[in-house]
Parts: C-alpha cells; sequence; structure tokens
C-alpha cells in the first residue's frame, strides 16, 4: 500500500485519520521520519522504514488470537494453556495470578514450564 501520508507532519503522525503505529524519529542526515520502533502488540515488518502491524485477535483475551514477544519477532499463535488479545499471552481462567511460569524459547515462543499448586502440566 501507499504509505506516504505517514510521513508528513501535518497530518500529526496520522494516515487518513488513524495514528501511525510505532515511535518515529527524525534521521539527522536525510531529515526524513524513519521507524524507531513498534508499539508493545506490533510487529516490524521489515527493519527501515516500513509500519508496524498488529499481531491479528483484537484487543479481547481469548485462545484464538496471536501474541508477540516483541517487535523482533513475528506473532505467534497462542500457547496451549494460554490466551492472547494479539499483543500479550497470559494463562486462562485467572491462573495467571497463581504463579503460572512461561519460558521465552529465544525464537519467539513461550512455553508454559509451570503450574501453580494444585494443577498439573501437560505436555
Amino acid at each position: 500500500g501507499d504509505f506516504s501520508c505517514a510521513f508528513s507532519v501535518a497530518n500529526n503522525m496520522k494516515c487518513s485519520g488513524n495514528p501511525i503505529a510505532g515511535t518515529w524519529v527524525v534521521d539527522p542526515v536525510t531529515s526524513e521520519y524513519v521507524l524507531e520502533s513498534c508499539s508493545a502488540g506490533y510487529q516490524k515488518l521489515v527493519p527501515g522504514c516500513n509500519p508496524c502491524r498488529r499481531c491479528p485477535g483484537g484487543l479481547e483475551w481469548c485462545t484464538t488470537a496471536e501474541y508477540i514477544y516483541d517487535e523482533d519477532y513475528t506473532c505467534q499463535k497462542c500457547a496451549a494453556g494460554g490466551e492472547c488479545n494479539g499483543a500479550s499471552m497470559r494463562a486462562f481462567n485467572g491462573l495467571y495470578v497463581l504463579g503460572v511460569k512461561w519460558k521465552h524459547d529465544g525464537q519467539g515462543r513461550m512455553a508454559l514450564v509451570e503450574c501453580p499448586v494444585g494443577h498439573q502440566l501437560i505436555n
């Protein structure tokens, strides 16, 4: 698509009335706006001057949404035992407040590694 409006200061960092995702900074050499980082829950599509993409799933917590560990990784399907909101992942049924532990695998995916007392980890 055409992202030319993303670079217009006159648009107050909005395109078609919608805010442009991410943190944009002015390059001191070229005086052009470049994407520095994406907002939480957004994936940087290609390094450099490209838009950020929100992970599928919307803003509601559900098992069919996706999550992203951080902008340097791709969006991931919600892991077994989790619920996602397009940005983050947590254990469902309120177990996230009881001591569930997740581990990052170094490739953008999270895995459930410990359940709270009275619950069993099933892989």
